[in-house]
């Protein structure tokens, strides 16, 4: 049968049935297709296949082909190169269907929230001065100001604490920022007059009140987290906070700089505080295993998990949005942060919450001593002492025991510091034998999983020397629990329950839940000498005048070291001879001649 191709693609579309087309017109002249169908049919009548057998497929395809070809010359068409299938361009990718964040984007007008009465502690973020702390502990400008820098986390820097004021100065909003304790303790944070060639001016202390607008400061959220701190009045207006220039090998000085690419990114701590991430976020409930309701707002709710049975941060875990995917979090106690999908300083994606004062741990005054007594146990009431035997040349075991004023080794400073970035303690000795030596817990552990506990030179691998201390209450009794916080035994916990010998006890660490591991921690205070008696005055580089009824003056000098323990000096008295002495503050007591203990001359001074 002879079909034409224009009968093929009609019958296909439409269900038409082909026939055979007569070569004459009815009239006798020749039949020759025209307009739509003369094209398509390039003016051919028929291809004939009649003689060719159904099972020759090769002759089919060599006469389709003709016919296709001589189509193609009608239409122009050039098939030098053969023919090939259409090239359809692909249809555009519909745009991605937007995904709601689990944070809503950051951006530099969130102006920081000041908690009035906190202690802050500044660490710059971002940078060659990544980690360390801003301090006013510096050099020496003149006798109204004082160079601040950045330094690696200084455990008995006082200069490291700071306030931040609310202030309107020239009817404009900002912040002042004041250096809280030390050498500098009320001075301002201002920048310097003068500019550098680069247009950056180094920053300082500065006493107070000073030009107004000098002290001003604004505090801004970055979209990487953390705030600038950025000049906002009169003199470097607009210039940000950084430090980029180093001062020594380990410390760098602080400017302002108006360079938009320089890395200015700080973190501003709340000192002491380390907030539940369900205290932190109203919208965030976590049951006791760690499971996480989350409640965003006009967004359906969302579950997972944290793993906040540890002492070290971040805290890690997953929630889960509906609407969205799952995210994994990093939440960081210390600054009271959700980072998603990635730990601090790799997302933008970011929650900030806030610290609730209800949650501040043991925030120590690192001018204070304490002692550290059990709780609980066999060895309730005793007090923990470095006075113990010695283990090698730079260290000693501890234990406890009962209470011992004359045992010097029952005094302990407590520091809060960042060990790779983590929020710890450390526990040093403040007297005796041991004195400056830190608390740790031994590398080797017994059968039953415990380790002994005892004081080490420092500085020693610092991630043993790092404890946390949390507010906590076992059966009824309330206390602190001291927890390692890294490295070696961390999550093990401070305790008292191996008898030593007589009444003493040794301490350990150990991941038993059940033991008793409640502590006091009760500070002690510490009275000056020209406090605890009235006719004894002190300058402030230690120099004695002594002023007894019916006597006549006597000069003397001190040390004048807080960490010296116990403080010692002479007293020079004209009507008698020269003395030597020794000052417990903790008593308030003063040994002449000799130390406490080896004699009877004593002076007993008042607490105040």
């Amino acid at each position: 049968m002879c079909y034409h191709v224009a009968m093929l693609l009609m019958a296909s579309l439409f269900q038409i049935t082909p026939c055979m087309v007569q070569t004459t017109k009815s009239d006798g002249n020749p039949y020759r297709a025209s307009g739509w169908l003369g094209v398509i049919t390039a003016g051919k009548l028929w291809t004939d296949f009649r003689d060719v057998d159904e099972n020759e497929q090769s002759t089919v395809a060599e006469r389709s082909n003709a016919l296709i070809l001589e189509i193609a010359k009608k239409l122009n068409i050039d098939t030098r190169g053969g023919f090939k299938p259409a090239q359809t361009k692909p249809a555009p990718p519909k745009p991605a269907k937007s995904k709601p964040s689990p944070a809503p984007a950051p951006i530099l007008s969130v102006i920081f929230d000041v908690e009035a009465g906190a202690e802050y502690e500044i660490v710059k973020r971002d940078g060659p001065a990544h980690g360390q702390y801003l301090t006013s502990s510096s050099d020496k400008r003149n006798n109204g100001s004082y160079w601040v820098h950045t330094q690696p986390c200084n455990i008995t820097d006082e200069g490291q604490r700071w306030q931040i004021l609310n202030t309107n100065v020239g009817g404009k909003m900002g912040f002042k920022i004041k250096a809280l304790c030390g050498e500098n303790k009320g001075r301002m944070l201002v920048a310097h007059s003068n500019t550098r060639s680069n247009g950056d001016c180094r920053v300082l202390v500065h006493n107070t009140p000073h030009r107004e607008t000098d002290e001003t400061w604004l505090i801004k959220g970055s979209e990487q987290g953390g705030y600038a701190i950025v000049k906002s009045q009169d003199r470097h207006a607009g210039k940000t906070l950084i430090a980029d220039v180093g001062r020594n090998d380990q410390t760098k000085w602080v400017d302002v700089s108006e360079n938009s690419g320089a890395e200015a990114i700080w973190d501003i701590r709340i000192a002491g505080v380390f907030t539940p991430i369900e205290q932190a976020f109203p919208n965030i409930t976590k049951s006791p295993d760690g499971e996480l309701t989350v409640r965003p707002k006009g967004r359906p709710e969302a579950y997972g998990v944290i793993n906040d049975h540890h002492s070290g941060s971040p805290h890690t875990g997953w929630v889960k949005f509906p609407d969205d995917r799952k995210y994994k979090l990093y939440y960081y106690p210390e600054d009271a942060a959700i980072h998603w999908d990635a730990p601090k300083g790799e997302t933008k994606n970011i929650w900030q919450g806030k610290h609730t004062k209800a949650q501040r741990l043991i925030d120590p005054n690192i001018t204070a001593w304490y002692k550290i007594s059990k709780v609980g146990g066999s060895a309730d009431g005793h007090v923990l002492t470095s006075t113990s035997e010695k283990r090698n040349g730079g260290s000693y075991w501890v234990h406890n025991q009962p209470d011992n004023p004359q045992d010097e080794g029952q005094l302990w400073k407590i520091f809060k510091c960042f060990v790779k970035e983590k929020p710890s303690y450390k526990i040093m000795v403040v007297g005796g034998e041991n004195k400056g030596r830190m608390l740790v817990a031994h590398s080797n552990t017994r059968s039953n999983g415990d380790c002994r506990v005892l004081v080490h030179n420092t500085p020693h691998r610092e991630t043993d020397e790092t404890w946390l201390i949390q507010d906590a209450e076992m059966g009824g009794v309330s206390g602190f629990v001291i927890i390692k916080s890294q490295d070696r035994h961390e999550g093990k916990s401070l305790v008292a329950r191996v008898e030593r010998g007589g009444d003493d006890i040794w301490v350990d660490v150990t991941e038993d839940r059940d033991a008793e591991m409640i502590w006091n921690i009760t500070p002690i205070p510490i009275v000056e000498i020209d406090e605890a008696f009235p006719h004894i005055t002190k300058t402030p580089e230690g120099e004695l005048t002594v002023t007894l009824s019916g006597r006549p003056e006597a000069y003397g000098m001190m040390t004048n070291e807080e960490d010296q323990y116990p403080q010692t000096g002479w007293v020079k008295f004209p009507d008698d001879r020269k003395y030597k002495f020794w000052y417990y503050p903790e008593e308030p007591a003063i040994y002449w001649d000799k130390p406490r203990g080896q004699t009877a001359n004593i002076w007993k001074g008042e607490r105040g």
